[in-house]
């Protein structure tokens, strides 16, 4: 069949057939993408989760009344080491504070 012979609505529609499959085609790829992306993130959490166990094993081996101070953040923002607050703030007294004297 002719391009010509072909009516405006068989055109219309094979040409809308064709544009419905391609972005059919086009979100199954995305899911694969994703579903790829998805594995290797739970690839890198459970890493991430197995170095923690172990160096939570090694610090209270080395130190037993220690316990380890890693956890999950509340938020994004907030630190994931519970640091004193003394510590997080420099002392005036501090060597590496600098002097407004001069």
């Amino acid at each position: 069949m002719n391009l010509r012979d072909m009516s405006v609505r068989l055109k219309l529609s094979l040409t809308f057939g064709g544009l419905a499959a391609l972005v059919l085609l086009v979100a199954g790829l995305s899911l694969l993408a994703l579903n790829a992306a998805n594995q290797r993130f739970m690839d890198y959490v459970d890493g991430l989760n197995a170095r923690a166990t172990a160096e939570e094993h090694v610090q209270s081996a080395v130190d037993p009344s220690q316990p380890a101070t890693w956890s999950w953040p509340a938020s994004p923002r907030m630190s994931r080491w519970k640091i004193p607050m003394s510590s997080r703030r420099m002392q005036k007294s501090s060597p590496a504070w600098p002097s407004s004297s001069s």
